[in-house]
């Protein structure tokens, strides 16, 4: 155990020793700090607030609201759902009673099978989801929940893509592969420690992520007000299915994000181990995400079997998959896409470690 201990230790050193590791780090921790202050709450947070605190002593009766401008709309709507008061109402109602009419369509021409069950099952969940038609405030947590769709999701892949290319990679292009193997270590416990040490890196990265998101944001605004709105408040969400208020979606997208990153931890370090060039080993981690993203997106095989290669990109960046229900066709029954993915995602994670092993326990040493 301590042998062990002493390889990930040293792996661990490895890794987070890098100059280009270490600079990106102290960079992405900046960018997300000045982003919360530059662009985050202030004044736009306390307006939002002080409006929905005049809705409810007036009784909706705003005269501010007809002089405020569209673009001032705009920011303030991260905040606050005051000026989608109808739209909030109506899209629930619109959604049930549209599903509703294709519903008893289906059903009187005889259609019963999965496209029918996938229609009740969404359905019912529209049913469930909280209409009241009255403002929110936000808080920090309408800005919060936009950071996961902007390029911060690059940066923590950047991140990754620097930190884990060179495990095997690095090693082999500098012939330090030979001196390693020669070690009194055996390629098993190499093998484990550098899997172990490359978790642990991924696992750091979301976690900087998270922490750093979530303190600078309630230092910044001083409470976490808002966190039991429910997420169809937030326009990006007006249509979502989901029982779910908008801190609940925070960290069912923080757990998403943390299973995706790790998952993709693994296949970089799938790639390192096959690939002798440190260079090419990044480009194709990046490829491999960006590419499968792509074909998803403009496409249209969200849901189709191919879909399912871009469960990374679905997992890391998870707004989309959170604004409408998506199912998949398991053996005739209805199954959300969100488990759909997770589950291809622990499907390729293990694919990834066998491949990683036994391309490192088949390496031989070139002079």
């Amino acid at each position: 155990m301590s042998k062990l201990f002493n390889l990930v230790s040293h792996e661990l050193y490895k890794i987070y020793y890098k100059k280009s590791v270490l600079i990106s780090l102290a960079v992405f921790v900046a960018i997300l700090i000045l982003g919360t202050i530059s662009t985050g709450g202030g004044n736009k947070a306390i307006k939002a607030k002080n409006l929905v605190k005049e809705y409810y002593k007036t009784g909706g009766n705003i005269t501010k609201l007809s002089k405020i401008t569209p673009k001032e709309k705009e920011e303030l709507s991260i905040y606050t759902n005051i000026f989608n008061l109808e739209e909030y109402k109506t899209n629930n109602d619109e959604n049930v009673s549209e599903l509703q009419k294709k519903l008893n369509v289906m059903k009187a021409s005889g259609i019963t099978g999965y496209e029918y069950k996938s229609k009740v099952m969404e359905l019912n969940m529209y049913k469930k989801v909280n209409k009241d038609a009255k403002p929110y405030y936000l808080g920090l947590w309408g800005y919060i929940n936009l950071i996961g769709t902007s390029n911060t999701i690059v940066g923590l892949l950047l991140l990754l893509c620097l930190g884990l290319s060179g495990v095997f990679s690095e090693e082999y292009s500098t012939g330090m592969d030979a001196l390693i193997l020669s070690s009194k270590y055996g390629k098993k416990t190499i093998i484990t420690a550098k899997l172990i040490a490359s978790c642990i890196y991924s696992s750091s990265v979301v976690l900087i992520f998270g922490i750093t998101t979530i303190l600078s944001s309630i230092l910044y605004y001083g409470n976490i007000d808002g966190f039991d709105s429910p997420m169809q408040a937030l326009g990006m969400y007006s249509f979502s299915p989901y029982q779910l208020n908008i801190s609940q979606v925070y960290l069912l997208q923080f757990l998403m994000l943390f299973i995706g990153i790790l998952a993709f931890g693994l296949l970089v370090l799938m790639f390192s181990s096959r690939i002798r060039t440190l260079l090419v080993t990044f480009f194709v981690s990046f490829a491999a995400i960006l590419i499968p993203k792509y074909l998803a997106g403009n496409m249209g095989l969200e849901q189709s079997i191919l879909g399912l290669i871009n469960s990374y990109g679905f997992f890391i960046s998870s707004s989309a998959v959170l604004q409408m229900v998506n199912t998949y066709n398991i053996f005739g029954t209805p199954v959300i896409n969100i488990f759909v993915y997770g589950i291809a995602l622990i499907i390729f994670s293990m694919i990834s470690i066998y491949i990683t092993k036994r391309s490192f326990r088949k390496h031989e040493v070139i002079n």
